[in-house]
């Protein structure tokens, strides 16, 4: 092996073990928000891992959306995600929450996006409860 091999590989194995260990952290160090409200809109993110198997946690994500008041919650079994819609700013325009599940050692790793549209803010910290609501109820 040439010392580039060697350094590429080392590299990449930094950054598999970085992505692993952010999997690992709580909900609430996982969760991000990005964006910019009146152009392009807010994204949030988090992820979590749960203790059950990937088709009980997405029944889980199903079940913690519809008691966050999201409506039409459907799951697509077969490419492991759960969405569902809110008009939470009062606009009329329906935001969408979609999760997903997958695989890791005896459990899964849950994760789930929403997105704002451009011109609607809501509050961050209650965002970010709900989601670690949603991904902790989904091991359960």
């Amino acid at each position: 092996m040439t010392k580039t091999t060697i350094a590429c590989a080392g590299v990449a194995l930094f950054l598999l073990s970085g992505t692993a260990s952010a999997l690992a952290q709580s909900c609430e160090k996982t969760f991000a928000a990005g964006g910019e409200p009146f152009l392009t809109g807010i994204n949030y993110r988090a992820s979590g891992i749960v203790k059950t198997a990937p088709a009980k946690a997405l029944n889980g994500l199903k079940r913690g959306m519809a008691a966050e008041g999201f409506s039409n919650v459907t799951i697509d079994q077969e490419e492991g995600t759960v969405t569902g819609f809110k008009d939470g700013a009062g606009s009329g325009r329906l935001q969408r929450l979609q999760g997903t599940a997958r695989k890791a050692g005896n459990g899964s790793i849950v994760e789930i996006f929403y997105q704002l549209q451009s011109g609607q803010v809501s509050d961050e910290a209650f965002i970010r409860t709900a989601f670690c609501r949603i991904i902790n109820g989904a091991g359960r």
